[in-house]
């Protein structure tokens, strides 16, 4: 076998490696997250009628999520061509951004609103349930803030 040949063997062994892992490492995340759901919605003791209303706010918003990377991506995509054009409307630009991004503010607000009346639905045992869900969530996204800190004081 050729050098040339086997250097290009071995890029693809090792890109199919790392992509098999990516993919394994998100197997994994997603198994958890789904047991972790699965844990707190047995907490929550809910019941049939209730578990079925959660359950459609849930694939609202995983709809909702969807589309919104979707939408944003387009206004990447279509933001940097606008950008590259030589007549290029700085004003204009910001403007479409702002519109996309408000909409999609709007609909997460609605969606929240949602949240919030099936919340209000609960008995004060499940809603205290809720908080305390809601909590154990916080002190993730604390950690999270903390990496993204890190990143910026390291950042240039």
């Amino acid at each position: 076998m050729k050098p040339r040949s086997l250097i290009l063997a071995g890029i693809t062994t090792l890109a199919l490696t790392v992509a098999g892992s990516s993919l394994a490492q998100q197997h994994s995340f997603a198994a958890r997250w789904l047991e972790r759901q699965e844990a707190a919605l047995a907490r929550l003791d809910l019941s049939a009628d209730q578990r079925s209303q959660l359950e459609q706010l849930l694939a609202d918003q995983r709809n909702f999520r969807r589309a919104a990377h979707s939408e944003i991506g387009v206004l990447l995509t279509d933001t940097q061509a606008d950008l590259l054009a030589p007549d290029a409307d700085l004003h204009q630009i910001t403007n479409e951004a702002d519109r996309t991004l408000f909409a999609l503010l709007a609909e997460a607000r609605s969606l929240r609103d949602q949240r919030m009346a099936f919340y209000d639905s609960l008995d004060e045992r499940q809603q205290s349930e809720v908080r305390a869900l809601l909590a154990q969530k916080m002190e993730r996204g604390k950690r999270l803030h903390a990496f993204v800190g890190d990143l910026i004081d390291q950042a240039p």
